[in-house]
């Protein structure tokens, strides 16, 4: 899997990753004889969950064919778990909301973001938060200033292309609202 050096640049994320991947091998794959998936065989994704997807490209054409895609004052579009600003629309965020690319932010400020990431869902007993903890390449952190009021939904369009060999997408999407936001 290739993941940009900046993402792997700081002690805390490169410990959290780690720690998540072991806790994902030592967890496996969900059986449908696991009481919280006993409906849902997920073994089908196994060969390929920890492989991740390469780069690629959508084209703003294709997603203003989506309906609802194409209606939405606000939209955050992730290809293959990758932001891509170019076909995000983001001019309708109020005052005070910020979508930013994960891996650059990670990249920019990385210990900005450690008292957040990896803290709402524990990867305790949790397989898939072990397994996107441990192989997110990208995703989308969104910040709401104290006090803010955002009346605009903010749709987040995940875009997953097809590659050479079957791979698995782990976007990451963080979101910090402060006080009364």
């Amino acid at each position: 899997m290739s993941r940009t050096a900046s993402v792997e640049a700081t002690d805390w994320l490169a410990r959290l990753r780690t720690d998540a991947r072991a806790r994902f091998e030592a967890l496996g794959i969900p059986k449908p004889t696991d009481e919280d998936w006993r409906q849902t065989n997920v073994q089908p994704l196994a060969p390929f969950a920890a492989t991740a997807a390469g780069a690629a490209a959508a084209t703003a054409a294709a997603l203003d064919a989506l309906p609802l895609a194409a209606v939405l004052p606000c939209r955050v579009v992730l290809v293959n778990g990758r932001f891509d600003e170019g076909l995000s629309s983001l001019s309708g965020l109020p005052r005070g909301v910020r979508v930013m690319s994960l891996a650059k932010e990670l990249a920019e400020s990385p210990d900005r973001w450690e008292a957040y990431l990896g803290r709402a869902a524990s990867v305790e007993k949790a397989p898939f938060v072990a397994l996107n903890t441990a192989f997110f390449v990208d995703g989308i952190v969104v910040t709401v200033d104290a006090g803010v009021g955002a009346e605009t939904p903010l749709h987040i369009l995940h875009v997953a292309l097809p590659g050479a060999a079957p791979s698995a997408i782990h976007p990451r999407t963080l979101v910090v609202a402060n006080a009364a936001s």
